[in-house]
């Protein structure tokens, strides 16, 4: 949802800097630069990091999401807890691969998947309408 005017913002503070007013001086001068950028809207999101929680974020730092409130604790996820929902997939025809296998079986299957993602993206509710990203921009991540 691409718009010139429109930004997201996320503000991290390492954890032995945090509750001294750093985050609050970042988010006050974003404010006034967003000002003067015209800005029309702006969503901001915080994590509270620290070293030593389960979840992890790109920079090596590990965080939880406060906004959502939510945790990714992949080392305690009970799978077979959803065994019974795999075996109905597979009965109804419903096949389970990863990206790998599918790269193996078709030199396109990037592509595809890029394809599929658009489509469930534009689907999704918004507060600006969806702007399609072209492969070669999603492609890196």
């Amino acid at each position: 949802m691409f718009h010139a005017y429109k930004f997201w913002i996320n503000i991290l503070v390492d954890p032995p800097s945090q509750g001294r007013g750093i985050g609050s001086s970042i988010y006050e001068r974003l404010n006034e630069e967003l000002g003067e950028l015209n800005a029309i809207a702006a969503w901001a999101g915080s994590k509270k990091i620290s070293h030593d929680s389960p979840s992890s974020i790109r920079s090596g730092v590990r965080g939880e999401n406060e906004g959502l409130g939510v945790t990714t604790r992949r080392q305690t996820i009970d799978l077979t807890r959803f065994q019974e929902y795999s075996e109905k997939a597979l009965k109804d025809g419903i096949t389970f691969t990863n990206l790998a296998a599918e790269r193996r079986k078709d030199q396109y299957a990037l592509r595809k998947l890029h394809e599929l993602v658009q489509l469930i993206s534009a689907d999704m509710p918004s507060p600006a309408p969806f702007t399609p990203i072209s492969f070669e921009q999603w492609e890196p991540f």
